[in-house]
C-alpha cells in the first residue's frame, strides 16, 4: 500500500471511531432529559378534544 492510502485509511477509521463515541455519548446521556418530559395520560386527556363527524352532501357518482 502506498503511504497516501495508509494515511487516508487511518483518517477514515479515526473519524468513524470518534463519530461512534459521540453517538454513544449522545444517546446515553443526552436522551435522559427527554424521559422526564413525557406527558402523563391525564395531561393528554386534558389537552385532547373531539371533533364532530364530518359529512358531505355530494349527490351522484364520481
Amino acid at each position: 500500500m502506498s503511504k497516501l492510502m495508509k494515511v487516508m485509511l487511518t483518517s477514515i477509521i479515526i473519524i468513524i471511531f470518534i463519530g461512534g463515541i459521540a453517538a454513544v455519548i449522545y444517546f446515553n446521556f443526552m436522551s435522559d432529559k427527554n424521559k422526564s418530559d413525557k406527558q402523563s395520560i391525564d395531561d393528554i386527556v386534558e389537552y385532547s378534544f373531539e371533533t364532530p363527524e364530518i359529512t358531505t352532501n355530494y349527490p351522484g357518482r364520481w
